[in-house]
């Protein structure tokens, strides 16, 4: 709605003038525009990227099948070789506690020294190192074969938990 009026002259009052005098009448404008879409390209474009998005899915799971499967008997000869090793090092610190043990018994009988003693003591400790330290490596790779099985963590609840009988068994 509107109105129109027009009065001529050069004073500063004609300029406010026009509002009460000379009034034409109201007017009044309407517009109406519509605009039918001929193709729905928002609707085309939210299904494609959906579609797009859905394959991607499908071969991330395939990506990550395939993984497991080339990783699963990795973490599983990790987890034998380890055992093994430890079996070697376990051995290895019982002979060297025997060896100190007979070096104790010959420094006692006088057939030994002091330094041999010192000695069998100190390759005694680098065994037991090595045993320490190849039980950690079977830890890791018992823990390395649990995750590429998925059987890490058990769902309890609304929560996950690990327990310790997961991290030091075979998950099978």
């Amino acid at each position: 709605m509107g109105y129109s009026g027009v009065e001529v002259g050069t004073a500063t009052g004609a300029f406010l003038s026009s509002l009460g005098h000379n009034l034409d009448g109201l007017s009044t404008t309407a517009l109406l525009s519509l605009a039918w879409p001929t193709t729905n390209r928002q609707a085309q474009g939210i299904s494609l990227q959906a579609t797009a998005d859905l394959q991607q899915r499908i071969l991330t799971v395939e990506a990550f099948t395939k993984r497991i499967g080339a990783d699963v008997p990795t973490a599983i000869d990790a987890v034998r070789n380890n055992v093994l090793r430890l079996a070697m090092a376990t051995q290895a610190a019982a002979l060297f506690r025997q060896a100190v043990t007979n070096e104790e018994m010959k420094l006692r009988a006088g057939t030994s020294t002091l330094i041999d003693v010192i000695s069998q003591r100190d390759r005694l400790t680098l065994a037991e190192e090595n045993r320490l330290a190849v039980q950690l490596a079977l830890a890791q790779s018992l823990v390395d074969l649990r995750f590429e099985t998925g059987t890490l963590v058990s769902p309890a609840g609304d929560a996950s938990s690990v327990t310790d009988l997961q991290l030091t068994t075979l998950p099978f």
